[in-house]
């Protein structure tokens, strides 16, 4: 086919999805240019999808350059079936790896209903088909719980035309779209010509939106929205549903209070035949209490709180482990915090020796905030924000005896604490902005001879749906919180003003997942974070005017 005919198409095409506004036009004589706008959509497409053919167009400016076989692939991909779902409603942040929840089921246990008529496969194959897509997603979680029924269920699947979706019945175009929860509709394209691959890999797509995920720009994921051609459950669109739905209800610790974020960090005491392991936490206490409390999870039980004798601070302190020095890979208590009202100096003790060790100082270092702690395989480092007036974020690294001399991030800057932690060798800090900006940022430190800190970058997430993708930033009142969960960063924060909800993002390296918001938790300061065994371990303090603490894990 002539390449002025395929460009006329490719255009055509662009029209048909909505990527391109109906009022562009495209001349298709060789010496007419390449409007910048569908430059523009390709070199989009090519970030989205990897699909060369867009990038080649991209680089296009006159049509005489345009080439057949590349034209004919983006052609072919922008004709592949695909959903017709928007972008999520419930939240402004979509998910880079899966998608933003668009909603949540306020129950687990489901019922759901087919009606196979309108489809070209036999009734008994959808029904065995649609079955598997359940079974898949059940199988992923323990919330869910779904059983078949004939009519009247809570998830209701059928094949409808023109008249349910306008969408419907063009060739190569939308073939189902899933509404979230707890509308509970699933339509497939009663046009489509069906096969037992294509409803299931499309009812798996779908069944993920009415579950509560949206689109992902992922290619490998269920959730992508073209080119559906999955039989299995992807590993990341599992760990979303098991995120959005996994959060085991809060539990208050009435008995203790305080009016910043506790911190969490675990123990391990290592024999020659066995080995133990413990969770602890620590907190400042209430309002004008400077005490600094601590307490252990024993049989899933928290112990009774205990005072640290002998130190306090208008902060919570930080926490973390380290090695005894024993020969052994047992592990003792390092925390560090800063002082009482009118001490801004920043402090340490350890538990290597049993009981807390006298309170020492960090050399002159001083903040109006709490530090932050990590472990990296160069040692332990200390980050802190700097005194009042003074929003520049600092760091000191501990040789297992003192700490070295205070060093100033360059070019960073912060209004509260920031939080550390290292995945595959690479330790990373997270924070918020100055003073009126709200934006998290994240920098990296490899570990490799004199390393440094890299320049800062935004925590941001890219919103996909079948149209295209957009970035989208979170924000905070306070610093966040991050710990190592599996092979990613699960990093955890408060909300921008005016929202106490707690929301939490996972970080492979190279790229975040979307915010995803706790279901019915809240805060006032933010949480603390920490993966202890299987399960990854929350604890905050309540909204405004609730001081108590309160404990969740995933």
């Amino acid at each position: 086919m002539p390449h002025n005919v395929l460009v006329t198409e490719f255009v055509h095409h662009l029209h048909r999805t909505g990527l391109l506004d109906v009022n562009v036009s495209q001349g298709a004589t060789p010496d007419e240019p390449l409007s910048p706008a569908i430059k523009a959509i390709a070199a989009d497409l090519f970030k989205i999808t990897g699909d060369s053919s867009f990038k080649a167009i991209s680089e296009w400016t006159m049509i005489g350059q345009a080439q057949s076989p590349q034209l004919q692939a983006a052609i072919e991909f922008l004709t592949k079936p695909r959903c017709g779902n928007p972008k999520g409603k419930q939240s402004p942040l979509s998910i880079q790896t899966f998608g933003t929840p668009s909603g949540r089921w306020s129950r687990g246990v489901l019922t759901y209903s087919i009606d196979p008529r309108g489809c070209n496969l036999a009734a008994a194959q959808v029904t065995t088909i649609i079955d598997n897509v359940f079974a898949q997603w059940q199988a992923v979680t323990p919330f869910f719980s779904f059983s078949r029924v004939p009519s009247g269920g809570d998830i209701l699947l059928a094949f409808a035309g023109a008249e349910t979706d306008s969408r419907f019945g063009a060739k190569s175009g939308v073939v189902a779209t899933g509404a979230p929860p707890e509308q509970g509709r699933i339509f497939f394209d009663n046009s489509e010509t069906w096969t037992e691959p294509l409803l299931r890999s499309v009812g798996l797509h779908e069944l993920g939106h009415a579950l509560g995920l949206t689109h992902s720009n992922d290619r490998n994921s269920v959730m992508y929205p073209i080119d559906m051609t999955f039989a299995a459950i992807d590993p990341e669109s599992q760990d979303a549903l098991r995120m959005l739905h996994g959060w085991a209800p809060q539990v208050p610790l009435p008995d203790r209070a305080t009016s910043d974020r506790p911190s969490l960090a675990y123990t391990g005491s290592v024999g020659l035949f066995s080995a133990s392991y413990l969770l602890h936490m620590v907190w400042k206490g209430s309002r004008d209490d400077q005490g600094i409390y601590e307490s252990s999870l024993v049989n899933n039980v928290w112990t009774p709180q205990e005072k640290i004798h002998g130190i306090g601070s208008t902060e919570s302190p930080a926490l973390t482990a380290i090695l005894t020095g024993d020969g052994t890979t047992s592990t003792a208590l390092l925390m560090a915090w800063r002082g009482v009202k009118g001490d801004q100096g920043l402090y340490w003790s350890t538990t290597r020796f049993g009981s807390w060790s006298p309170q020492a100082k960090v050399g002159i270092s001083a903040s109006s905030d709490r530090p932050a702690l990590g472990v990296y395989p160069g040692g332990i480092y200390l980050a802190w924000k700097g005194i009042d007036g003074d929003q520049g974020i600092y760091f000191s690294t501990f040789d297992g005896n003192d700490w070295s001399p205070q060093t100033n991030m360059y070019g960073v800057g912060t209004s509260a604490s920031p939080a550390l932690a290292t995945l595959n060798g690479v330790l990373y800090m997270f924070w918020k902005g100055v003073e009126g900006d709200s934006n998290l940022y994240y920098s990296s430190l490899d570990a490799g001879p004199k390393p440094i800190w890299q320049p800062q970058r935004k925590v941001a997430f890219v919103t996909s749906k079948a149209e295209g993708a957009a970035w989208q930033y979170p924000g905070t009142t306070h610093g966040p919180s991050a710990t190592l969960r599996g092979n990613r960063i699960l990093l955890a924060w408060k909300g921008v003003e005016g929202d106490q909800g707690i929301y939490f993002s996972l970080f492979d390296g190279n790229e975040f997942s979307g915010q995803i918001q706790v279901k019915d938790v809240g805060t006032s300061q933010g949480p603390g974070v920490c993966t202890f065994g299987a399960f990854t371990h929350m604890a905050w303090k309540g909204v405004e005017g609730d001081n108590i603490l309160y404990w969740s894990t995933l």
